[in-house]
């Protein structure tokens, strides 16, 4: 699999907890800073090797059209969207059009490709995204797809009574610990096993 993430916030820490996640039992390829651009997508792509079983492309944008380019050259396999703000509006103009950018990630997946959303963002909340895809909505909120039993500072409790440790003590960054681990569920990790490892 190849996960593509995409957010006007949030994407390197989704990015950064789903690869510490994850690397305990497979080997990922994951960019080490926030290199989301021209230069940093295919640099990225260029560390995989005949071994790598999971890579994870962050994408980036300051004008329309460069997800659609950065996507063409990483094809992912598996979205995720973080949240859409008022973020490099100076290319990019208004918050509608954010989002027209950052669905084309979206837009990239082939069909039947999971689709994570977070089902927090009241922009993500409203949007019809491609048909298609299988589209999940992952959130602390009880409206989510996949929401946690309970969560507060420094622990997330999931349905099936695992107990997620960690050091973030915010909402923002329990949402996005929350992201990560289930994107790593839905690419088949186990609950137990990923609990062990959110306390680093």
């Amino acid at each position: 699999p190849v996960v593509g993430i995409t957010g006007s916030v949030g994407k390197t820490t989704v990015k950064n907890v789903l690869a510490a996640l994850l690397s305990g039992s497979r080997e990922v390829v994951a960019p080490p800073a926030s290199f989301n651009n021209a230069i940093g997508v295919p640099a990225t792509i260029g560390r995989i090797t005949p071994t790598t079983e999971v890579v994870i492309a962050e994408l980036g944008t300051n004008a329309p059209g460069e997800i659609g380019a950065l996507a063409a050259i990483a094809r992912p396999n598996v979205g995720v969207l973080t949240a859409i703000g008022p973020a490099h509006l100076e290319g990019l103009l208004s918050v509608s059009a954010v989002l027209e950018e950052k669905l084309d990630l979206a837009r990239a997946l082939p069909v039947g490709s999971p689709l994570i959303l977070n089902g927090d963002d009241p922009i993500l909340q409203r949007v019809s995204p491609p048909a298609g895809l299988d589209v999940v909505r992952v959130g602390l909120g009880r409206n989510a797809d996949f929401h946690p039993r309970s969560f507060g500072p420094g622990e997330i409790w999931t349905d099936d009574g695992e107990r997620l440790t960690t050091q973030f003590q915010s909402e923002v960054l329990l949402r996005n610990l929350w992201i990560a681990f289930c994107v790593a569920r839905i690419l088949g990790a186990a609950s137990d096993e990923l609990a062990g490892r959110t306390a680093a």
